[in-house]
């Protein structure tokens, strides 16, 4: 019995003077974070708040940033501390409780949805990949992973409908068929990755083009789901494929990436805008409509 209250003292013990997750951060060298953590003022929550599961972006993800983009974060003190709270998620979750195959969905502590899955190429979290997994903290437990993740915009309805974007057009004919729904839904197991048309893409097409198609909501559905791939695929998972299988049975997208980087599909669409993180997917816009091939006898 003695021993027993040894061992049981000596693991509190262990527990209590364990590190705790800012100081395990210190301990990775991840400066970058840590830095940003101190300018959002959330140092003491790392150190005595929690447990928190803390997604930690290494150094170099953290470069891989345009320069831009990162000024635009820290120079604003709510997206700042948006983004580093949409890497913390309540509770400590270690790599077993993700299950191969499927897809697991945690809120960030700021109301998020963050998507997790593993498989054969490791545990993911949204589009970043873990490359340390379980590096546990006296509150906590940390996950390096390889890419700064993108706090969503809203559901995929939402990036449509921000004007910033320019294909609300698009939005307009989602509605038409009564699709709006479908995409609208914030938690759930279906997620989407819309190629989105710009406005100006919408204007290329003739109009007596959209007018038939908008007479029928059949067809109208049937051109809104060859845009939209069932699933989430972000452009560097993207970039690896050669085609990708649309919501609209049989019918598939053809993929080229060039030297550079440049997605283009069907041999004609350009991908302008990529990432465009959703609730609920995500969101890539293209420069022209793709037309699938059980509408040719329709548009001619």
């Amino acid at each position: 019995m003695e021993r027993f209250s040894f061992i049981f003292l000596l693991s509190l013990v262990t527990v209590c003077t364990g590190l705790n997750l800012y100081e395990q951060l210190t301990a990775l060298n991840a400066t970058t974070l840590l830095s940003l953590v101190d300018k959002a003022g959330l140092s003491s929550v790392l150190k005595t708040g929690g447990s928190f599961t803390l997604l930690v972006p290494t150094n170099h993800a953290f470069s891989k940033l345009p320069d831009a983009d990162l000024a635009a974060v820290t120079n604003n003190q709510q997206k700042l501390t948006d983004v580093i709270k949409y890497h913390m998620i309540n509770g400590v979750h270690y790599q077993k409780e993700f299950l191969f195959g499927r897809h697991h969905f945690y809120n960030s502590t700021n109301g998020h949805v963050i998507r997790v899955y593993r498989s054969a190429s490791g545990t993911h979290f949204n589009q970043a990949t873990a490359v340390k997994s379980n590096i546990t903290a006296s509150n906590g437990v940390i996950y390096l992973i390889n890419t700064v993740l993108d706090v969503p915009e809203g559901t995929v309805i939402d990036i449509l409908g921000n004007k910033a974007y320019n294909i609300s057009k698009f939005l307009a004919l989602v509605h038409k068929a009564k699709l709006d729904v479908n995409y609208a839904m914030p938690t759930g197991i279906n997620r989407y990755t819309v190629f989105a048309p710009s406005d100006a893409a919408i204007d290329a097409v003739p109009a007596a083009t959209i007018q038939s198609l908008s007479q029928d909501i059949t067809n109208l559905r049937m051109l809104i789901e060859y845009h939209v791939h069932s699933g989430t695929m972000h452009a560097r998972t993207l970039a690896k494929h050669h085609f990708v299988r649309t919501t609209l049975p049989a019918h598939n997208i053809s993929v080229t990436t060039s030297s550079s980087g440049d997605i283009t599909l069907n041999n004609m669409a350009h991908v302008t805008l990529t990432d465009i993180e959703a609730e609920n997917g995500v969101v890539h816009i293209i420069d022209h409509v793709l037309m699938p091939m059980i509408l040719n006898p329709i548009i001619g």
